[in-house]
C-alpha cells in the first residue's frame, strides 16, 4: 500500500480504521515541476488487533438461538451493566497483522477522512466533484449492516 492517512480507533479497541491510496505517484515530489496534482482517491481499510478476535466482516449464520423472555432479559441487563464497569483493553498481536488488514465494501473515492463512530461503525468524510469547495460530505458504515 502507498500513502496510508487518517488511523482511528474502533471505539471498543478491537480494530483500527484508516484510509490508503495506491494511486499516488504522481504527487511524490515537493517542489518538483513534473508532478501533478491530481486527485487522489482512497479505499478504507480496517486492521484486526488481536489474532483471536474474528472478522467482523465474516458471514454470519443464519441459525437462530431460541432464549427464554426472561433469559434476554436478564442477559441483556447484564451486559449493559458490563459495559458501564467495562475498561477497555487494547490487545496487538503483530504477528499476521498484516494478513488481518481488512479492504471494506466502501467504493473508492477522494476521501478526506475516517472517525469511529459507536462500536462498529464509522463516519467518511467525502470531497466533492468539483475539488474547488470546502463543504464535504458526510458518510456512516456501519459494520453490521455493511452498508454505506
Amino acid at each position: 500500500m502507498s500513502n496510508c492517512i487518517s488511523p482511528a480507533w474502533d471505539k471498543g479497541g478491537k480494530y483500527l480504521y484508516f484510509m490508503a491510496s495506491t494511486n499516488y505517484s504522481l504527487h511524490v515530489g515537493w517542489l518538483d515541476m513534473s508532478s501533478f496534482f491530481r486527485p487522489l482517491e482512497y479505499a478504507v481499510y480496517m486492521a484486526v488487533l488481536d489474532a483471536d478476535e474474528p472478522s467482523p466482516i465474516f458471514p454470519k449464520s443464519d441459525d437462530e438461538k431460541v432464549k427464554k423472555k426472561d433469559e434476554e432479559k436478564e442477559s441483556s441487563k447484564k451486559k449493559d451493566e458490563e459495559k458501564e464497569d467495562e475498561e477497555i483493553k487494547v490487545k496487538i498481536d503483530f504477528k499476521g497483522l498484516n494478513q488481518r488488514i481488512i479492504a471494506l465494501d466502501i467504493p473508492q473515492k477522494s476521501y478526506l477522512s475516517v472517525v469511529a463512530g459507536e462500536e462498529k461503525k464509522i463516519y467518511i468524510a467525502e470531497r466533492p466533484a468539483d475539488m474547488l469547495s470546502r463543504t464535504y460530505d458526510l458518510k456512516e458504515y456501519n459494520l453490521e449492516e455493511k452498508e454505506l
